[in-house]
């Protein structure tokens, strides 16, 4: 089947779907990352997808190839959670600006990151690196030394739970159906 059939066929069987928004925003922007090592239709360059989310309203997504090649499925991850941090970090300085013109109010919102690879948060946590991720050294301490300076959280969730799975591989309709909910899609 084309590549355009496919997509005329997904458009058709989601035009009632969209993202539903509530008032409740909590003080803090969630973010989910995941990366999929080595997408050989790619050049072996590996994916990264992130969702993000003001409470438990999604405010932005995106899915790209990584420009380098990871080394490891944990080096993948730490790209993925490099570009995750950075990304919270802008849209955090833009929420809060806006709530200060918009609402008059000083808003401080905090960051909490969940991801699916134990090693990339051990390392965010410790900033201990070894001969094995020594060659991404830089990554590790500039996400340790950020997280802790700025107090953010960097979790464990498993890949069943990690709402940006679906931005780095094909995913059955069951999980599909599943992150949907989650994100609020009605």
């Amino acid at each position: 089947m084309s590549s355009s059939k496919i997509i005329i066929r997904y458009l058709k069987g989601t035009k009632g779907l969209g993202l539903c928004y509530t008032s409740e925003y909590g003080t803090f922007i969630k973010a989910f990352c995941d990366a999929s090592w080595r997408d050989r239709k790619n050049k072996e360059k590996s994916i990264t997808g992130i969702t993000t989310h003001l409470g438990s309203c999604l405010i932005s997504w995106m899915s790209k190839s990584e420009d380098n090649t990871a080394l490891s499925t944990c080096d993948s991850e730490m790209n993925a959670l490099l570009t995750c941090y950075k990304r919270c970090v802008y849209l955090k300085y833009l929420i809060e600006e806006l709530f200060a013109r918009v609402y008059h109010k000083n808003v401080n919102f905090n960051i909490k990151i969940n991801c699916d690879n134990q090693s990339a948060i051990t390392l965010c946590q410790t900033g201990v690196t070894s001969l094995k991720s020594n060659h991404i050294i830089r990554t590790v301490n500039f996400l340790h030394e950020n997280l802790i300076v700025n107090n953010y959280t960097i979790s464990f969730t498993p890949s069943s739970d990690n709402l940006s799975d679906l931005l780095t591989k094909a995913v059955s309709k069951d999980k599909l159906r599943n992150t949907l909910k989650m994100i609020n899609v009605v």
